[in-house]
């Protein structure tokens, strides 16, 4: 997408800063919150990706080739929330380089590729959801800024197809293992957020009945046509 392109992205930050100044208060004061989540999440992305080369090192070679899209994707988000963030008014002061990610309650997905597709599937569902429903805010910054916040969804959708599809060509005999991945997603969803990327859903912006459809939706894609029921979509 136009995203790789620098001059591209020093237009996006820089009319989203002349945007910002003209909106009310009411409106600087939550999109600042929305920006400042984005540009702290995307950046954890590197943390989850350092982790994920400690524990995965034996993961397949497909993996690691949508694993290294991904993260590059991130970066590139990362990049420009944080301009955009400063452009409107806000300050340096969320030390990113000291940030560290606490992963214990996501072990049971970090040490098995097929279970970390699975979640991490899950999560960029949900974050579609939300960053769709958030541009209503993001729009306040002008067409431009608009224009790229499509196209990050456009690459968060695409990195749910690309999890969802390995999970399916690369694990087929785990499948049966779905539904009982969904149940345990379900179990740790609503956490504290702990700078691991994954799960970064404190912001009010995300909405409970989201999580249960994400997973019913993800169990109907990864397990279309199995039989004994697996098709069976789980809320819970």
């Amino acid at each position: 997408m136009e995203a790789s392109d620098p001059v591209r992205q020093g237009q996006v930050v820089a009319q989203a800063g002349a945007h910002f100044g003209s909106l009310p208060e009411p409106v600087r004061v939550r999109l600042s919150s929305l920006l400042l989540d984005d540009l702290l999440t995307e950046y954890d992305a590197r943390l989850l990706g350092s982790h994920l080369r400690e524990v995965g090192a034996h993961w397949s070679e497909a993996f690691w080739g949508v694993e290294a899209r991904w993260e590059a994707d991130e970066a590139q988000h990362h990049r420009v929330a944080r301009g955009v963030y400063l452009s409107c008014g806000g300050g340096e002061d969320f030390n990113l380089e000291g940030r560290q990610a606490d992963f214990s309650h996501l072990e049971p997905w970090l040490g098995d590729e097929f279970a970390f597709l699975c979640l991490a599937a899950y999560d960029e569902w949900v974050t579609v959801r939300a960053y769709t429903a958030g541009l209503a805010w993001y729009d306040a910054l002008g067409p431009t800024f608009g224009r790229w916040m499509r196209g990050v969804i456009a690459d968060e959708a695409r990195h749910y197809s690309q999890f969802l599809s390995l999970a399916r060509s690369g694990h087929p005999g785990r499948l049966q293992e779905v539904p009982d991945l969904m149940r345990a997603i379900g179990s740790v969803e609503g956490e504290p957020y702990r700078s691991t990327f994954l799960l970064d859903h404190d912001d009010p912006i995300f909405r409970v009945e989201w999580f249960d459809q994400a997973r019913r939706v993800l169990q109907r894609h990864l397990c279309a046509g199995l039989p004994g029921g697996a098709t069976q979509p789980h809320s819970n």
